[in-house]
């Protein structure tokens, strides 16, 4: 026990990378004051990333400068807010956990029953979302955060354990893991997933119907009020983004650990990456969600597992360890 104990804070200590909680380096981001709140600005190379680490570790916007114009590659609305109320806003890039999507017990939503039988309660893609982080360290181009566990979280994932989210930005990409680590002697079940609005279109004179998403998948579905799911017929037919039938589809059996989309014409696609190209685990999905030519966004969200998984545990981490769940987004 001695000795996994040591393992065990070496490990933390290793996400913690060696920084002391709480302190921003000399080189670290600019802070920016907007609407009472304070944001943290990334530049690195032709890219700036705007962030509020505080409220939900949100990513808010991603911004490059090509070719002598700014271009917005993940989405914030112009009359937005900047502090509190985070979650409600479609935009920037949230953070699911403890689950992704909506839970049920018996075709009920909003709760979910752990493997020891007991029903708790449940907001719809969880509540870090909404939730509190504290900074744990900070540089010119990274960010480590830690989840402050509030009374509803505590209510609602009743265990002994500890989550981060930390940020590592480029000139042209950026990496997101969101780290939960398991403290007690059970099984933790969890279904983290990254939520990124992606500004669309974003070339002058296109539409939604000059884009398409590239996956390699086996299948795809649709979830139901009920928390059932319905098969997406040839859904390899609809993959343009003034589809319809594109717009809150989960794409399961993921051959693949990278996806593409991005103009027909193949340029200047964005690529996500999970877990570095390997392949997924067989829970794996990845959502798409918009409104078809009329959002100025469009949604390519990967989850570890799909929308109403809570109850069936399909991803967990086992006893004093952890689970990492890593995303790369890319130009």
């Amino acid at each position: 026990m001695k000795i996994f104990c040591i393992l065990m804070s070496w490990v933390v200590a290793s996400i913690l990378s060696s920084c002391a909680s709480g302190r921003l380096s000399e080189s670290g981001p600019s802070i920016v004051e907007k609407g009472g709140a304070k944001l943290y600005e990334f530049n690195v190379g032709n890219s700036r990333f705007l962030m509020n680490p505080i409220n939900g570790a949100r990513l808010m916007s991603w911004d490059i400068s090509q070719r002598g114009e700014d271009r917005s590659v993940i989405y914030w609305p112009k009359d937005g807010p900047f502090g509190e109320n985070l979650e409600k806003v479609m935009g920037g890039a949230p953070i699911l956990f403890p689950f992704s999507g909506s839970s049920f017990v018996d075709g009920k939503e909003g709760i979910w029953k752990a493997p020891s039988g007991k029903i708790y309660p449940m907001k719809k893609h969880g509540f870090a979302n909404g939730g509190k982080f504290e900074i744990v360290s900070c540089n010119s181009d990274s960010i480590l955060l830690k989840f402050v566990p509030d009374d509803y979280s505590k209510k609602a994932y009743p265990f002994d354990y500890e989550f981060y989210v930390s940020y590592k930005f480029g000139s042209n990409s950026y990496i997101v893991e969101m780290t939960l680590v398991n403290n007690g002697d059970e099984n933790l079940p969890w279904g983290v997933g990254y939520h990124p609005y992606f500004a669309m279109p974003w070339n002058s004179g296109e539409t939604h119907a000059d884009y398409r998403l590239s996956i390699d998948c086996d299948g795809a579905e649709y979830v139901k009020s009920d928390g059932t799911f319905a098969k997406a017929e040839d859904f390899r037919k609809y993959m343009t983004f003034d589809s319809p039938k594109l717009a809150s589809r989960i794409h399961t059996s993921l051959r693949s650990g990278t996806v593409k989309f991005g103009p027909k014409s193949g340029l200047e696609d964005i690529e996500i990456v999970v877990n570095g190209g390997l392949k997924p685990p067989n829970s794996a999905t990845i959502v798409t969600w918009g409104r078809p030519m009329e959002s100025p966004f469009w949604c390519v969200e990967p989850w570890i597992v799909p929308p109403a998984s809570a109850s069936k545990a399909l991803q967990s981490v086992a006893p004093h360890s952890r689970g990492v769940f890593k995303v790369e987004v890319k130009l």
